[in-house]
């Protein structure tokens, strides 16, 4: 995404911090459930605890931060925005998919390792999930991006080797919407990049990211 470049103007201190190589996608913004017994995988005490602390003591990280991400990074930042109210102040999602996974399908391969069963441990799973805690962002300022699945300029109007067949991209667009619908139900301001045309891929995250940074500098004051 060429973020240290499209960056590096600024006065922004940029993490990206790993969501393990070896972790199924979908799986990594969230301490697993392991059948009640807790324990590893412990992804959002790293993020938002462990991370933090070392950035605001090695790096003296200020306390106003914005936080974005693409794909199932779309998810993660709009979960850990709605789960620590007032930790960031600008959330973005390009792209993001499993935004409300209560209803839709959740990605990797051990759902219940990560929340419980959706009936049995219905609270764990309402408690990730953006769209339900959507309320829980007002104040935040919000930027939701996204395309239609449909080939476009930056595929060169060619199908994309990422999502050869639009439906990543088509998966994401309702996603995407439906919690929109639901943040302007709620009267909560977000930002919406609804392109049209394009696939899901790094070329449109990139985009994304450019049209939403002047949003983020003003969200950090920078």
């Amino acid at each position: 995404m060429d973020v240290e470049a499209l960056t590096a103007a600024t006065d922004l201190l940029v993490v990206m911090a790993d969501q393990g190589a070896d972790d199924p996608n979908g799986s990594s913004f969230t301490d697993w459930w392991n059948g009640g017994k807790g324990g590893p995988r412990q992804w959002e005490t790293f993020h938002l605890v462990e991370l933090r602390q070392l950035l605001e003591r090695n790096w003296h990280a200020a306390d106003k931060r914005a936080i974005a991400g693409a794909s199932a990074g779309g998810y993660g930042a709009m979960e850990y925005a709605a789960r620590q109210p007032g930790l960031f102040l600008f959330a973005g999602s390009y792209s993001g998919g499993g935004l409300h996974p209560f209803v839709g399908p959740t990605s990797g391969p051990e759902p219940h390792d990560k929340w419980g069963d959706p009936v049995d441990q219905a609270e764990i799973w309402q408690a990730h999930d953006p769209y339900l805690n959507a309320a829980a962002m007002k104040g935040t300022a919000l930027f939701v991006a996204y395309g239609n699945g449909e080939p476009g300029a930056l595929d060169d109007y060619a199908i994309s080797p990422w999502d050869p067949d639009g439906n990543a991209e088509r998966y994401c667009a309702a996603d995407s919407a439906a919690f929109v619908e639901r943040l302007n139900d709620l009267k909560i301001t977000v930002t919406v990049y609804a392109y049209g045309n394009g696939t899901h891929g790094a070329a449109y995250f990139r985009r994304d990211l450019e049209q939403s940074l002047p949003l983020i500098l003003k969200a950090v004051g920078a």
